[in-house]
Formats: C-alpha cells, structure tokens, sequence
C-alpha cells in the first residue's frame, strides 16, 4: 500500500498522463512538446493537452495556454564556463 501511495505522488511530480492512451510519461530531458512512445500522440508535458501533429508548437505561442513555457523547468544547460579558469 505504501508502494503505491510513494509511486503515486512521484508520478504526479515527475510524469505526465498521454491525453490518448493513458500511458505515463516522464520528461528526461528537452522541452515541454511531448510524443508518447506508446500511441505517438504530441502532447504537453505542462498542460496535459493535445498537441496537433502539423503544428505542435502553436501551443508555446503567444495568446495560448502555454505561451512562452516550451521550455520552462529545462535543465542540464548551466553554463559549462561559469566557473573555472574562464570565468
């Protein structure tokens, strides 16, 4: 029970639900523009909304639900020479 409840609140924190199939989705790595492995479904990985295949990023436009986020909460791009010799 206890098991579950923990990967419950980690998937709520960590993942997103395809808006398709259902299947959870983690976000290793990129921006908020999401494909589902399983059903191939473009969503957003914020929202939870589906994304139209011909133009996914519409979404991140401005006016939209999501303008501007398309990128928002990426890591791993810490300026490699902020510190060290070349700082």
């Amino acid at each position: 029970m206890e098991d579950e409840r923990l990967a419950d609140t980690w998937r709520q924190e960590n993942a997103q639900q395809c808006p398709s199939c259902e299947s959870w989705v983690q976000k290793a790595s990129g921006c908020n523009h999401m494909s589902c492995s399983v059903c191939r479904c473009h969503f957003c990985f914020l929202c939870g909304e589906s994304l139209p295949v011909k133009n996914p990023y519409l979404h991140y436009g401005k006016g939209m639900a999501c303008a501007g986020r398309l990128f928002e909460g990426l890591t791993g791009l810490e300026d490699p020479f902020a510190e060290g010799p070349f700082a």
